[in-house]
């Protein structure tokens, strides 16, 4: 066996465990339809933690401002994802992108609305008596 065979053995491995894992996940969501707490996948060589954010249930009431995506345009970069010249699509020759720190040049950030949740959520606050004279 090779070198080049064994890693292509190897990734398929790590594809198989991956492919296994989300299984697992897909039957739970669909068994409690519950947003699941983070999942740690023990590897020979490290550990490795897998965060899943559930979306908005087709059942639930789905966020207004990002559709119940979870993620809305980031406000820093306006969705381009680089910092320089925002209002051009393609810089000029010779620039080099400079890209956005929050949203890491993908242009979006986790909804200021549902909190990356992608459902609606209820308003919070109170009311204060009125004043009467």
């Amino acid at each position: 066996m090779d070198i080049q065979h064994g890693v292509a053995l190897g990734t398929g491995m790590l594809a198989a465990l991956g492919a296994a894992v989300g299984a697992e996940l897909r039957a739970q969501q669909e068994a409690n339809k519950a947003p699941l707490a983070p999942l740690v996948v023990r590897n020979k060589c490290k550990v490795v933690p897998l965060k899943f954010r559930m979306r908005a249930a087709p059942g639930d009431k789905m966020c207004n401002v990002c559709g119940g995506s979870g993620k809305a345009e980031c406000q820093d970069c306006t969705g381009r994802g680089r910092k320089n010249r925002p209002e051009h699509a393609i810089l000029p020759n010779g620039e080099w992108p400079r890209w956005c720190g929050t949203c890491r040049g993908s242009g979006l950030w986790f909804c200021s609305r549902c909190f990356g949740d992608g459902r609606k959520r209820a308003k919070l606050g109170f009311r204060l008596p009125h004043e009467e004279e």
